[in-house]
């Protein structure tokens, strides 16, 4: 039976784990360390990033590890916030990575992992995210910066394609979102 297993870490300015810390006097954001297991078998991660959609966001993007500067151009205002028609009211989640280790993949489990990631988060949390947002590129496959443009490009788009058919609407260059409801 697939779990996820969800772990929420507040984190300080330079990415380190403390409740206490508020990075710059701003809004803390939260580091959600996820856990992808079959039975008690761990057979993939994924890495998050719980913001608010009140925080501006241009001050938290050099802050924040892995591909936000690229989400944040395009999900927000010239002035850091969200923009209106994304209609994002409380709290949402940047998913910065989905991994299923090698020998599970193609059967289906980072699939219903990022159908489901919205109802994952909500059920395990008490409080609402209102959508994930990510970025569908190849930059995380160890050997990338191997492959020549053509070959990341169809990769990137194959990665677009897969998580269109999970529910996610592409905003504008690979980033995507998809919202509660």
């Amino acid at each position: 039976m697939l779990n996820v297993r969800l772990e929420r870490h507040e984190c300080d300015a330079y990415g380190l784990y403390d409740y206490r810390v508020v990075p710059f006097g701003g809004t803390p954001y939260v580091t959600i360390i996820g856990t992808i297991c079959i039975d008690d078998e761990e057979i993939g991660r994924m890495t998050m990033y719980e913001l608010d959609a009140n925080t501006n966001l241009y001050d938290m993007a050099y802050q924040i590890p892995g591909d936000f500067l690229v989400i944040s151009e395009q999900i927000c205002e010239n002035n850091g916030n969200l923009k209106k028609e994304l209609n994002i009211n409380d709290k949402f989640v940047i998913l910065d990575n989905l991994n299923i280790d090698p020998e599970y993949r193609g059967k289906g489990y980072g699939s219903l992992v990022a159908k489901h990631l919205l109802v994952y988060l909500n059920d395990a949390y008490h409080h609402q995210i209102d959508a994930v947002v990510l970025y569908a590129s190849m930059y995380e496959i160890e050997d990338c910066e191997e492959m020549d443009l053509p070959t990341f490009n169809n990769h990137s788009d194959k990665l677009v394609k897969f998580y269109e058919k999970a529910g996610f609407e592409e905003i504008q260059y690979n980033v995507m979102i998809k919202k509660k409801g």
